[in-house]
């Protein structure tokens, strides 16, 4: 059985955005903070943000990494 990588479940969740995903994210990074791939999880919030016309996807991702990252 495969499952996605936590980058692909952060990618995913960014982009629906919806509070609980937000939550999830969050959950994610604090939990997976040492391993995550962040320019892969910034290459694709970027792609996608661009695709969709908005910067917030990126910016919220940037936000709870900020505040769940290595340093919280």
């Amino acid at each position: 059985m495969s499952f996605c990588s936590p980058e692909d479940l952060i990618i995913h969740k960014s982009i629906a955005g919806r509070g609980q995903d937000e939550m999830d994210v969050q959950s994610i990074i604090s939990r997976q903070k040492g391993t995550l791939d962040l320019p892969y999880i910034r290459y694709w919030l970027g792609i996608f943000a661009g695709l969709l016309e908005t910067d917030d996807i990126l910016n919220r991702f940037e936000q709870a990494w900020r505040k769940y990252g290595p340093e919280s």
